[in-house]
């Protein structure tokens, strides 16, 4: 059995090799061709990156700087698999395609570095998806739907779950930053009380005072798959984060992060070629600050997966390739120890859509609503409205930058907005009893450099606003970071 599956990838290795050397047009210039529509911005290496005629040795001496060069590390990995050097060849592939996902000859390249390196499920799994894809050169289509018949029959329907060891993935890193607020101080130096028929001033002390200030802030995470076969992953995540500031020692905090995924039904990220697939999710959260703050919360989440919808297919039953949506049901259980009387109950709905276009960079759209139910009658402000809304937009350094700038990086801008509306008076002491509202507006704007294959140097600049109708819970910050990230 063991001999039959050697040869079965193998097959598939050379197959796929004379598939993806098919689907070049042009092979002197380079192994990987892009899918990018007519008109669309010029995609082609600058030339300290050049593909044109190069060896192996030349590519992995200028590996280090052109981490953001989507079609450079599509022909290294071409190049890495021709000498049988897949483990080396997926992580360049890998990149390629997260930089330019419309890549048709990194798809295929990449199938083969999966096969090569005993991942056959994955292999399967991918070649399936090209097979799907409506962009697939015609002559192609029958040269992989042999190598799914191949495959498929001798590996049986679990036998892919036993020779594929999930891929532990990592991260770190560390930001420090001045901010005009870093502690979300009101800046109040008194605050007047609603006594019944008597408002008296309350003078407060200085830490109600916006003070401008440094912080550091370091991170970790580790994240791994694991494929249960018949269209079933799992996915697991674990992260802590560390924030402290240099205004106050009470300012210092850790967060810690467990969250487990199980999604039934292929959906890759990239592909929008399977029509259903369903999700649910259980995340832990915890909470400690040095001002005696203790927060858990545990999430559920239970929802569908779809493919995505361009703004053009919004009314058409045809998916959006490299696009994916989700709709979907949160129940939080958010427990305050350090104060139970504002601990509660949350339940919502959700929705995410996603989209990682032929020409690199990605957009993510993301709303939530729902209802946190107070656990005590007597919590201030009694239930909860709560609804937000998150944006985000990646785009490659090419894809943004003018001539002379090729190395200023990736630009990430992120824009969010978050409500809570009160169903009760917060307080008798505070404006006579108001029902608070709560606004909170956040912008961000990162450039990411990469320094080599494993670290990016990051660039930015937050600002956030949170406004109330009670002054007491008004505050502003903002300013610029410099952070260092590695990956492996």
């Amino acid at each position: 059995m063991l001999a039959t599956s050697v040869k079965v990838w193998r097959g598939l290795v050379a197959a796929l090799v004379c598939a993806s050397g098919a689907a070049v047009a042009a092979p002197a210039t380079g192994h990987s061709v892009s899918t990018q529509a007519e008109g669309a911005p010029d995609t082609a290496p600058p030339l300290a990156c050049s593909t044109l005629n190069a060896s192996l040795d030349t590519l992995l001496a200028q590996v280090n700087s052109c981490q953001t060069n989507a079609e450079f590390l599509a022909q290294l990995g071409y190049l890495l698999n021709a000498q049988g050097r897949y483990t080396e060849a997926l992580e360049h592939l890998e990149r390629a395609l997260m930089l330019d996902p419309g890549l048709k000859g990194a798809q295929i390249d990449y199938a083969v570095a999966l096969a090569g390196s005993g991942d056959n499920a994955t292999a399967l799994t991918l070649v399936q998806n090209l097979l799907a894809d409506p962009a697939l050169p015609s002559g192609l289509a029958p040269v992989l739907q042999r190598q799914i018949e191949t495959l498929s029959a001798s590996m049986g329907p679990r036998a892919a779950t036993a020779d594929k060891a999930p891929r532990v993935r990592g991260t770190a890193g560390f930001q420090v930053g001045y901010a005009t607020n870093p502690l979300g101080s009101p800046n109040l130096s008194s605050l007047t009380l609603t006594f019944p028929g008597l408002p008296v001033e309350l003078p407060l002390d200085g830490s109600y005072l916006a003070r401008p200030g440094s912080f550091g802030r370091a991170d970790a995470s580790l994240s791994t798959r694991y494929d249960a076969g018949d269209d079933v992953h799992y996915d697991f995540f674990g992260g802590v984060q560390g924030f402290r500031s240099v205004l106050a020692e009470s300012s210092q905090s850790q967060q810690a992060e467990f969250a487990v995924e199980r999604m039934a039904g292929h959906n890759g990220i990239g592909n929008g070629t399977s029509m259903t697939a369903f999700y649910q999710g259980l995340s832990i959260i915890g909470l400690h600050t040095e001002s005696g703050v203790r927060y858990q919360s545990q999430l559920l989440t239970a929802g569908i997966e779809l493919p995505g919808l361009t703004g053009w297919q919004v009314f058409t039953s045809d998916p959006a390739a490299n696009c994916r949506s989700r709709v979907g049901f949160e129940a939080f259980n958010r427990d305050l120890s350090s104060n139970r009387l504002l601990s509660g109950l949350y339940g919502g709905v959700s929705g995410q859509w996603r989209c990682y276009p032929a020409s690199g960079g990605y957009w993510q759209f993301g709303a939530v609503v729902g209802r946190d139910h107070g656990k005590q009658a007597a919590r201030p402000g009694g239930d909860q409205l709560q609804y937000a809304a998150r944006a985000s937009r990646l785009w490659l350094n090419r894809q943004w930058a003018p001539a002379g700038l090729e190395r200023a990086g990736n630009l990430l801008l992120v824009a969010a907005v978050t409500g809570t509306h009160d169903s009760t008076g917060y307080s008798p002491l505070l404006d006579s009893g108001r029902v608070r509202q709560i606004r909170q507006f956040n912008l961000r704007a990162e450039l990411q450099q990469q320094l080599s294959p494993n670290w990016q140097l990051l660039w930015g600049l937050d600002w956030f606003e949170q406004r109330a109708n009670l002054r007491l819970f008004t505050f502003g910050n903002a300013g610029p970071y410099v952070g260092l990230r590695t990956a492996w």
